[in-house]
């Protein structure tokens, strides 16, 4: 038996087992279960601490499947596209990746999913009207094709998510800057926010924005990595649960 989190974030762990009860239930369970398999390296200590044998497996996408490949022509990405959505989740950063993208003048897209609170929060961002596009949730292949149309995702997340936001990204074909997520840290080495300051980050996107060689550069390294495939994650699960292959 293998145990997980399916909501793995340090914070939202933190939260779910915030209470003695609840807590005493996960280590009954963990210490019964054969791994503890944890999508990020952040709470390898917490499963170890309770689990026998404690893995470490990043989310995988379906890389390899030429359905779920969304990108588009590199003439054809225009703008930043905000990978955050939660004014309400400080961890998120949202309010400043918003702001910040804002000094680019160049077009950005957002996803509003907090209704009326959040609209009346993006005019007070004062964007100038053809700057801001403002969509509301949509279902994932949709959503995976507007965030195609843009040249990178730009989110300064620091919640130590397992990085869904910028495995979007990476069926998209497009770079992330920002995030902290463990898919942030394997797919986008020299891009991601673990570690580098806001300032550092900006600084990344204005490269992305203008030098040419550097993004085609990343875009390169996206269309090559296949670490995060579904065919590597089986590979790497066969050598723990032999069963599945």
């Amino acid at each position: 038996m293998a145990v997980s989190f399916k909501e793995s974030g340090t914070q939202q762990v933190a939260n779910r087992l915030s209470r003695p009860k609840r807590f005493q239930l996960f280590r009954d369970i963990a210490s019964q279960a054969d791994l503890c398999l944890s999508s990020t390296p952040d709470l390898v200590p917490l499963y170890a601490s309770v689990c026998r044998r404690t893995v470490h497996l990043p989310t995988p996408y379906p890389l390899e499947f030429d359905s779920w490949n969304f990108s588009r022509a590199h003439i054809q990405r225009n703008g930043i596209f905000i990978g955050t959505r939660e004014f309400s989740v400080l961890s998120r950063n949202h309010l400043l990746a918003l702001a910040s993208a804002r000094t680019f003048s160049v077009p950005v897209t957002v996803i509003n999913g907090d209704g009326m609170s959040g609209e009346r929060m993006l005019r007070a961002l004062k964007f100038p009207t053809d700057q801001l596009s403002v969509s509301p949730p949509l279902c994932y292949p949709d959503y995976l094709r507007l965030m195609a149309r843009h040249r990178f995702v730009l989110q300064f997340d620091q919640s130590s998510v397992p990085g869904q936001v910028a495995g979007d990204s990476l069926l998209c074909r497009i770079p992330t800057v920002g995030g902290n997520g463990a898919v942030e840290r394997i797919a986008f080495p020299a891009l991601h926010g673990h570690g580098r300051s806001f300032e550092e980050l900006l600084e990344l996107a204005r490269r992305l924005l203008h030098d040419h060689d550097f993004y085609e550069q990343q875009c390169s390294a996206v269309e090559s990595d296949r670490k995060l495939s579904f065919s590597s994650a089986l590979h790497s699960m066969s050598r723990w649960l032999p069963y599945l292959t």
